[in-house]
């Protein structure tokens, strides 16, 4: 749930509305009716998707284990497009989230192009504005 949430509070930012195809009403539902073996086998989560995208996906994707983390993207997007706007939402509002947030942590994570683990802080400090 953070994921979404932080997803959704990125997209609001910037005026996107997201949207996840996994959250799609008609595919829950569907997902509620699969038989437990064909979501869980041999040790696979998500079974059946992987073996539904079979030419579509490369196996070497269907397969993984793990997921990736978006966080470098993340980071390298907002440093050459919102790093200004970031850094003075965060200085403008010290003396809003001044008790909730270690400053001198922030500057180092400004510093370090580390936008991620800036954003709670610049939805903090907007939500504390507003």
């Amino acid at each position: 749930p953070s994921i979404m949430e932080f997803t959704h509070a990125n997209g609001r930012h910037f005026g996107i509305d997201v949207r996840h195809p996994m959250f799609d009403r008609r595919l829950v539902e569907l997902a509620m009716r699969i038989p437990p073996p064909l979501k869980l086998k041999d040790g696979w989560t998500r079974y059946i998707l992987r073996a539904a995208m079979s030419g579509i996906v490369p196996d070497t994707v269907r397969w993984r284990p793990g997921k990736s983390t978006l966080a470098p993207n993340f980071d390298l997007k907002m440093s050459h497009e919102a790093s200004g706007p970031t850094t003075e939402i965060l200085i403008e509002s010290e003396s809003v989230i001044g008790d909730f947030v270690d400053f001198s942590r922030l500057r180092k994570h400004l510093a370090e192009n580390r936008h991620q683990t800036l954003w709670p802080a610049v939805v903090l400090a907007s939500f504390l504005s507003n």
